[in-house]
């Protein structure tokens, strides 16, 4: 829902390359020593998927770890083709025997890549980080979840831990190949992550654009039943007279609609309407001149105009800013709706 490209996000992306691979290169944990070997041995089939993923983690050119979420397809398809016989058969495979194909071990052998090397301190640069996925969530510093915008995604180490989960936009039990791959690696709330699963959304946050799904209020006022929604807000003066408010979101395509229906965007949203009405009453009360006003006084005082927003409306309203606090997304969507913002 909210974009989380940022101007350090492609050095940040290269130091986690640069970790995996002094990791695979020199970890004592038997899962990375498996990557190592295959360099040597790349006999069976299953050795040769392992050899696949370690070339293209230590080849800066085709680099299965950096590479965009727009190439991840690339590496899919040169994937299935190289080894199509082995996921033809384990989708043959009955379901108890899945996993003893070369792609079930596959598929299991990169699971645990990405658990050992997220859980384990040895990789760590700081003291300040107890494990490499402490270290990527502090560096990443996406404070909300970039899905919903409703939940922090803040991590706290120490003595007492806990950090929010990273989601595999692409599903590592679908597609493992990218189960390291630092794009598609989500910071992601509880709720996101659970309703999410397994399932695939053609929706990564890196690349895109939060304006293309808007949140829109659904009013009905007394009296002004047949008036458009920019009527209504005009023509009452107490949002106390405003019933049945109901959020609408409006989508750009199909993809953007499953994405809703899948993480319950909607129904979770609905929840949130006595938030809509105070920032509804703050509608009525900053009229834009009125806004204007505002924002013209407080710079005489040398404060700058996103410091503004979230002094008059509580949040961030800057596009920029959306996955610094919680429903930042959906104030901005309803000011511009009324023409305040």
């Amino acid at each position: 829902m909210i974009n989380i490209y940022k101007a350090d996000t492609d050095i940040i992306a290269r130091e986690y390359c640069d970790k995996i691979r002094n990791w695979l290169n020199h970890s004592t944990h038997k899962v990375p020593d498996t990557f190592r070997k295959s360099k040597d041995r790349n006999k069976n089939r299953f050795e040769k998927m392992i050899r696949y993923v370690y070339d293209r983690i230590m080849d800066d050119k085709v680099n299965l770890i950096i590479s965009r979420p727009e190439n991840f397809n690339d590496f899919i398809r040169d994937f299935n083709d190289i080894f199509q016989q082995e996921l033809d058969t384990y989708e043959k495979a009955k379901k108890w025997k899945k996993a003893n194909t070369s792609f079930g071990k596959f598929k299991r052998t990169m699971g645990a890549l990405y658990s050992t090397f997220f859980n384990d301190p040895a990789c760590s640069l700081s003291t300040q980080d107890s494990t490499n996925g402490y270290w990527l969530m502090r560096k990443l510093n996406i404070k909300v979840c970039p899905y919903c915008n409703r939940n922090y995604t803040i991590a706290v180490d120490g003595d007492t831990k806990t950090r929010p989960e990273f989601d595999h936009n692409i599903p590592k039990s679908d597609k493992p190949i990218l189960a390291l791959s630092f794009f598609n690696l989500i910071p992601a709330c509880p709720t996101c992550n659970h309703l999410k699963s397994s399932k695939e959304i053609i929706f990564n946050p890196y690349i895109v654009n939060c304006d293309d799904i808007k949140f829109i209020p659904d009013l009905t006022v007394t009296g002004h039943e047949e008036d458009t929604p920019k009527k209504i807000i005009s023509a009452i003066n107490k949002i106390t007279e405003v019933e049945n408010i109901k959020l609408k979101i409006k989508t750009q395509n199909e993809n953007q609609e499953n994405f809703i229906k899948k993480l319950a965007i909607d129904k979770l949203y609905n929840e949130h309407l006595d938030y809509v009405t105070e920032i509804l009453e703050k509608a009525i009360a900053y009229n834009h001149s009125y806004y204007d006003g505002l924002v013209e006084n407080f710079r005489d005082l040398g404060i700058d105009i996103s410091e503004i927003d979230k002094l008059i409306w509580g949040t961030y309203t800057q596009i920029d800013n959306l996955g610094n606090r919680p429903l930042s997304k959906l104030t901005r969507d309803i000011l511009e709706f009324y023409d305040i913002y």
